[in-house]
């Protein structure tokens, strides 16, 4: 049984949550801007040339991204404590990673953009009662290889969707960190993926299997590095 002090906590939390609520877009409503860090050490992706499985490489990765999640609060799910449903939109995403080989030739760092045909978005349960998140997301992706010589060859470079579903803990402090401006480590998100795209190079179909695993935590800001670096003047342009 829950103590009275357990509940008089997540009764002030609420208060504080429902005030966040009605100062930020409306009655019902709050939004949660969400950044979300690669764990470098966790995150990479091999490539191979199908249906032979020949090795491309792997690139290790850097970045994160953007999101913005919007719930509603209403009356009901606080008085019966039921889960806030809402959306999640993804608002910017830049991922940096090691150059591979590409039919012999270097790629130069490989930056990953936001596919702006597709860039993804999903949906969202927060469950505070039981201290956990249920979500839905895809994040549609373009990686652009910046060795000109590739890139002339893929000039559109080749997209990618990454589909995250899991449900992960997250307690009512948590919540409250991403929406007052705490977020370091409040949520982890891991996904495992295998799947074979195709690329079109110079009018020419191939076919690329790609698998790996991207791990993401929570972060006040979004992160830096040597890759992102370069990434960031890549698409600056000259």
């Amino acid at each position: 049984m829950r103590s009275f002090g357990m509940l008089r906590q997540k009764g002030l939390f609420l208060g504080m949550l429902a005030a966040f609520a009605m100062a930020s877009v409306g009655c019902g409503k709050i939004e949660v801007p969400m950044t979300l860090a690669l764990d470098s050490s966790a995150s990479s992706i091999s490539l191979t040339l199908e249906p032979a499985g020949l090795p491309l490489g792997t690139t290790e990765m850097e970045g994160g991204v953007e999101t913005l999640m919007t719930m509603d609060i209403g009356l009901i799910e606080l008085l019966f404590h039921l889960p806030f449903s809402g959306i999640i939109e993804v608002t910017d995403l830049l991922f940096g990673g090691t150059s591979i080989n590409i039919l012999g030739t270097p790629t130069g760092t490989l930056c990953t953009v936001v596919d702006e045909s597709a860039p993804g978005g999903g949906t969202v349960l927060v469950d505070i009662w039981d201290g956990l998140i249920s979500f839905d997301m895809q994040l549609g992706t373009n990686i652009l290889p910046t060795n000109p010589a590739i890139l002339a060859l893929i000039p559109d470079g080749f997209s990618f969707a990454l589909d995250f579903a899991d449900t992960a803990e997250l307690s009512l402090a948590d919540l409250l960190g991403l929406a007052f401006g705490n977020a370091d480590g409040g949520l982890s998100v891991e996904q495992q993926f295998s799947d074979v795209i195709e690329v079109e190079i110079l009018g020419s179909p191939l076919m690329i299997g790609i698998d790996g695993n991207i791990t993401m935590n929570t972060a006040n800001e979004f992160p830096g590095g040597v890759l992102l670096d370069e990434c960031d003047a890549f698409l600056a342009g000259p």
